[in-house]
């Protein structure tokens, strides 16, 4: 790295998260170096041509090649390591190494590669959000770095970096404005050339078989929810969703491919020229408009009645009246034993009707469980939050309503609670007597850094 290069951009992490950096970049089919510095002093450098990642470096040895040739099964333990050591040896690529001595197809070499990336993106995606990120306009600061295996598309590396990482309040941020909204891809949309694997296909399927909000997909669709939270973030912030935007899909190709860009890139030696309209992928999947089938009608009516209990639960509940709750929550739970919000549900009622304490933890248990399936259901983590509470474990309660107010800041509840709870816990100041509430802003009030990435993302 040259110490006269400049950055074009500068932001942190915790004002644009890396996937709405790369999403920007690509849209801009800008090309350079992206330097991430955390404050652990972790580096991370990505060079670029067109938006598309080409080449990555970390500074710490994420995503091994011989550790995901082993944890894939493409390799023993004791091969992937021995090769390894030998390659180091050599000084000659791992990947070289293995195809040289006929130990993995090629094929398999280029999946564990792709895979290798993503590792590696989503890495730099997790570090602090006070970690730089600085973007060197046409530099290439890995000149003589390897490239990185040829993929479909940027969009797949796009959801391979999500698939990894995600950071939940840009996705809770997202979401709340498709609540109640008819959702339809884009009819430019291409959603092949994500990369979308077979269960999640199954979401693009319900999305191009009608318009449903944002709980009937998820109620419909047999991907946890998550998975279908992190798909509806991603297809919004590349515009493959259609929000009555009038700019094209993010990664859209139209049938002239742009000649100079073609021309650059067979020139880099990189990857060789591409057009994703000459070559469909035979491996993808490809949507498809049949009615759904009787079984998948009995599917959805038996979610549709438990969302119906749920809500009569929730009524219920609000008036105290905690047994016909209790019934009509069991209701929900006998149409759909796995959904998070119907195990959360019923788990808070039990909470709600103890009076042994001892039963507690297992609420919790389950609560935190539900949690981690919908990881920004603002109810289930309130609730969990309220049980921490109750079982003397303030610090961690306020950890959680902390986040809700970092999610949706108008959440008056968790405020509340954060307010209480800063009055009875008393902070004294270096050399007085006096005790205070704990003082300065929260991170979503912070100005944020100088830079490009958030603006120009933001006019997208």
């Amino acid at each position: 790295m040259t110490a006269e290069a400049e950055p074009a951009a500068r932001s942190t992490l915790g004002a644009t998260p890396l996937l709405h950096v790369l999403i920007s970049l690509l849209a801009r089919k800008a090309s350079g170096s992206l330097v991430i510095d955390s404050d652990l002093g972790h580096r991370v450098v990505l060079v670029l041509l067109s938006g598309e990642p080409q080449k990555v470096s970390t500074s710490e040895p994420v995503g091994r090649l011989s550790d995901l040739l082993a944890n894939l099964g493409c390799l023993s333990a004791e091969t992937a390591e021995k090769t390894f050591a030998a390659a180091q040896g050599s000084q000659s690529l791992h990947g070289q190494l293995l195809q040289s001595e006929a130990l993995i197809a090629g094929d398999t070499l280029d999946s564990a590669l792709r895979a290798q990336v993503a590792v590696k993106l989503g890495w730099a995606s997790a570090q602090s959000p006070v970690s730089t990120v600085d973007f060197y306009e046409n530099v290439d600061f890995l000149d003589s770095w390897p490239a990185c295996p040829h993929f479909t598309s940027p969009l797949e590396i796009v959801w391979a970096t999500a698939r990894s990482h995600v950071d939940l309040r840009s996705v809770a941020a997202v979401l709340r404005q498709l609540v109640n909204r008819p959702l339809r891809l884009h009819r430019l949309s291409q959603p092949e050339w994500f990369g979308f694997d077979a269960t999640e296909w199954s979401v693009i399927e319900y999305l191009t078989m009608g318009t449903p909000d944002m709980q009937s997909l998820i109620q419909q669709v047999n991907v946890p929810v998550r998975t279908v939270q992190v798909m509806l973030y991603v297809l919004t912030i590349t515009r493959h969703l259609d929000l009555g935007q009038l700019k094209t899909p993010i990664g859209y190709w139209s049938d002239h491919v742009d000649e100079s860009r073609a021309i650059s890139k067979s020139k880099s030696g990189l990857v060789p020229a591409f057009n994703p309209h000459h070559v469909r992928p035979s491996s993808q999947p490809v949507a498809q408009t049949t009615p759904p089938q009787p079984h998948e009608q009995q599917r959805t009516e038996r979610m549709l009645r438990a969302m119906h209990a749920i809500q009569r639960a929730e009524f219920l509940l609000e008036r105290h009246r905690i047994d016909e709750a209790e019934t009509e929550a069991k209701v929900g739970l006998a149409c759909e034993p796995t959904q998070p919000e119907c195990l959360a549900l019923y788990a808070w009622i039990q909470v709600c009707k103890l009076g042994n304490a001892a039963d507690l933890p297992k609420m919790l248990a389950v609560m935190t469980d539900a949690l981690e399936k919908d990881p920004v259901h603002e109810k289930i983590r309130f609730r969990r939050a309220q049980l921490l509470s109750r079982l003397g474990n303030a610090d961690e309660a306020q950890r959680e309503y902390q986040l809700i107010v970092e999610l949706n800041p108008g959440h008056v509840d968790a405020m509340r609670e954060i307010r209480l709870w800063e009055l009875r816990r008393p902070s004294k100041h270096p050399g007085s007597g006096q005790y205070s509430a704990m003082r300065g802003p929260r991170v979503s009030e912070r100005p944020q850094p100088p830079g490009i990435f958030g603006r120009l993302f933001r006019k997208q």
